[in-house]
């Protein structure tokens, strides 16, 4: 009977240090995760296009930290900067925030760029079909307020498909108000008194003799 309470006491001890000890493992596991965002700098562009600086930013939400942190843009043109941030470019860890940028030119209304990022907690291997952390975002650029989808020198849809570029006005002969107006009606006056005396220089000189 005692050996049989004795080896019931061991097992039950056993059990006990197995389930503290898997326990303590879990808990100790290191989590990978994390929260990616995308921004445009306008986020407004006129219907010509402007130029945008796109901003990536990544979040390690996990406990663990990460080693390799791979973002991928797919915007023609967007060559994402080397990452910003603590311990860039070597190690994201837990709870912090790295931020990549790109400035693109000649961005029009209602493109999208998306972005994917893979993270890995070592150096190795690290990529779209082998990662701990994934995650995307994208941005849209729309036309900004106050910009018109026919601005100056564009075609109009409505005309003779001429660009509508205006001209400044140019001072015409005649025109009411115009600044030579005045030089004309000197001129015209000055005129008509020589007419005058011409005419008159003779009747008195008939008159005399």
């Amino acid at each position: 009977m005692r050996n049989r309470g004795t080896l019931g006491a061991l097992a039950g001890a056993a059990l006990l240090m197995f389930a503290v000890t898997s326990t303590a493992f879990a808990v100790g596991q290191p989590t990978y995760s994390i929260d990616v965002t995308k921004t445009a700098n306008p986020p407004t562009v006129p219907a010509l296009g402007q130029s945008v600086v796109w901003t990536v930013t990544v979040h390690n939400t996990g406990s663990g930290n990460l080693q390799s942190v791979n973002p991928v843009d797919d915007l023609v043109g967007c060559t994402l900067s080397a990452p910003s941030g603590p311990g860039a470019p070597d190690t994201l860890a837990s709870g912090d925030t790295w931020t990549y940028t790109c400035t693109v030119a000649g961005v029009l209304p209602d493109t999208t760029n998306n972005v994917t990022v893979d993270a890995c907690h070592d150096n190795g291997g690290c990529n779209n079909e082998s990662h701990d952390a994934a995650d995307s975002a994208s941005f849209t650029v729309i036309l900004g307020p106050g910009s018109s989808e026919n601005p100056v020198g564009s075609e109009n849809p409505g005309g003779s498909g001429e660009p509508d570029v205006s001209q400044a006005p140019t001072d015409t002969f005649g025109t009411a108000g115009s600044p030579s107006d005045g030089a004309w009606l000197l001129v015209v006056a000055l005129g008509v008194l020589l007419g005058s005396l011409v005419v008159m220089t003779p009747i008195r000189s008939k008159r005399r003799s």
